[in-house]
């Protein structure tokens, strides 16, 4: 008995010291970051840090829940790895197994195998269960390792650059003696993808009645205004900043598509640091958009949705999307979509008893699809939109649209004339162009045509550079305002129109064909291509 104790006792010294169950945690890290890693030109450590943090605490709760029922941290931690696996990989699985028509069920029935078999292994094989964590640390480093290897260079890469200089205009710009000429509410709105009248009747056929309306109220419609960038992060980067973006190519050069710096210009702009420093106030009005999502330097946020985009798309992975589904609670992004900007009409009606002086911004995703709204602002459903006309679709997203900017307008324009608002009504770039691709379609008047219109009270211009004009560009909307009302004295710019072509943007070969004598061999979100000289004028 003496002998087998010893032996036994040297056994015990020998063996290898029992490995550390880190596998759930890195394979609820892993889902986070592989995600990055597939989004890198979006996505920056603000926006993945959440649902990191998120994650890897609820793979040490549930970790820590089964070691307690189980008393057994190796076994728990496989059981854990199965139960995370199935949780954060159901969306990915389901993506794939989608052309092959396997219903959540089938999937479900699955996973719940996978945990049984894990259930199984904890429980009967525990000699075995040191080896069996082991190599199941390994993989789950490896996991990690393949996906920093992507994120780390690129994070530092981009560190390494900067952010682009936002400094164009100061007050004290303005000459002796002159400078805030009115402290009126101004209001920023920009209705993403809203065609110039000729733009929605080049691709549309549609005969737009808001222009006129417009008009008959004061406003001035530059009727020949096209966006300077026909992508939304490009262009609002470019009008909040009072510039173009050649700085962008020279920073970060041509063969790129992270879209992320245009991202931080749109959150720390010129125009709201400027318009403070007079005394405003700024009221965010955010999409669900990432970059306009919220604002940092905003006294007021205000945005139907507090998850980031990132955070969103990263659920749409999980299990929850098909939990929901199976619960008749599903919420689709057209749902999304006509949720926030219902949010985004209301609160604009609401705005205006905020004290002021405040200057506005809203981006609102009308009439931007998905199409979603009938004229009288009924529902259309999914099933509905296959079966009707693109340009029925947009037709009616585009009455409903209108009825709600003159609504939301009117009482602004009817308050007593020292308290009515500067207003700049415009969007972002042109309309989704439908026949893209074939040779006779007009694109880059369709795409580039905006609706630019301007409330301007005060009487006459106060000097140079202080007047819209039909042609007068997103780059040169605040120029003009800042001259017009603050003495800024700042030139306005040239009126011109690039195109990006970038691999990612779907317009690499349009852009070829619309100036191939400018035509490069890098290509990326900031080889840009002038194409003004294409645009059609009155």
């Amino acid at each position: 008995m003496d002998g087998d104790r010893q032996s036994q006792r040297r056994r015990s010294r020998l063996a290898l010291p029992r490995p550390l169950p880190l596998h759930p945690v890195l394979l609820a890290a892993y889902s986070v970051l592989f995600l990055w890693s597939e989004n890198l030109d979006e996505a920056t450590l603000t926006d993945v840090a959440p649902p990191l943090v998120q994650v890897v605490a609820a793979a040490l709760a549930v970790l820590g829940l089964l070691t307690l029922v189980l008393r057994n941290r190796l076994g728990a931690a496989v059981i854990a790895s199965a139960v995370l696996a199935g949780f954060l990989a159901f969306g990915h699985v389901d993506r794939i197994l989608a052309p092959l028509r396997v219903t959540h069920a089938v999937q479900f029935a699955g996973w719940l195998i996978l945990i049984a078999a894990a259930v199984a292994l904890a429980l009967r094989r525990r000699a075995s269960l040191p080896r069996i964590t082991s190599a199941l640390n390994i993989m789950a480093f490896a996991l990690v390792a393949v996906a920093l290897a992507s994120i780390i260079p690129h994070e530092l890469s981009r560190a390494g650059r900067g952010d682009a200089n936002t400094a164009v205009v100061s007050p004290t710009a303005a000459p002796p003696g002159e400078g805030v000429r009115t402290q009126r509410d101004i209001y920023y709105l920009v209705f993403d993808r809203y065609g110039s009248e000729s733009s929605i009747l080049r691709n549309q056929g549609l005969d737009n009645d808001l222009p006129e309306w417009l008009t008959e109220h004061g406003f001035f419609v530059a009727a020949d205004s096209h966006a300077n960038y026909a992508r939304t992060a490009l262009s609002l980067a470019s009008t909040l900043n009072l510039k173009y973006l050649d700085e962008l190519t020279n920073t970060y050069g041509r063969n790129t598509d992270d879209v992320t710096p245009t991202y931080r210009m749109i959150r720390n702009n010129a125009v709201v640091p400027f318009l403070k420093s007079v005394g405003y106030r700024y009221v965010h009005l955010g999409s669900w958009f990432e970059p306009t999502r919220t604002s940092p330097l905003a006294d007021v946020n205000l945005n139907v949705r507090d998850d980031s985009e990132f955070a969103s798309v990263f659920v749409e992975t999980t299990v929850l999307p098909a939990i929901t589904e199976m619960l008749g609670q599903k919420v689709s992004h057209r749902e999304r979509h006509r949720t926030a900007a219902l949010y985004q009409l209301e609160k604009l009606r609401e705005i205006p008893a905020l004290p002021g002086p405040k200057f506005v911004f809203a981006h609102v995703l009308l009439p931007h699809h998905p199409y979603v709204f009938r004229a009288d602002g009924g529902i259309v459903t999914e099933e509905e939109a296959r079966a009707m006309p693109e340009s029925r679709r947009f037709e009616e997203q585009l009455k409903f649209t209108n009825d709600r900017i003159r609504e939301i307008l009117a009482p602004l324009l009817e308050l007593p004339e020292p308290s009515r608002p500067i207003i700049v009504l415009q969007a972002d770039e042109g309309p989704y162009v439908q026949g893209r691709g074939r040779p006779e379609v007009d694109w880059v008047n369709i795409r580039y045509g905006i609706l630019n219109a301007f409330y301007l009270p005060d009487g006459a211009a106060a000097g140079p550079g202080s007047e819209p004009y039909a042609a007068i560009s997103s780059v040169n909307t605040f120029r003009m305002l800042f001259n017009r009302y603050f003495g800024a004295r700042v030139p306005l710019l040239p009126d011109r129109s690039y195109c990006a072509r970038s691999r990612t943007s779907g317009r690499a070969e349009r852009c070829r064909r619309e100036a191939s004598a400018n035509h490069t061999r890098k290509e990326g979100l900031y080889d840009f291509v002038d194409v003004t000289h294409l645009l059609a004028r009155r």
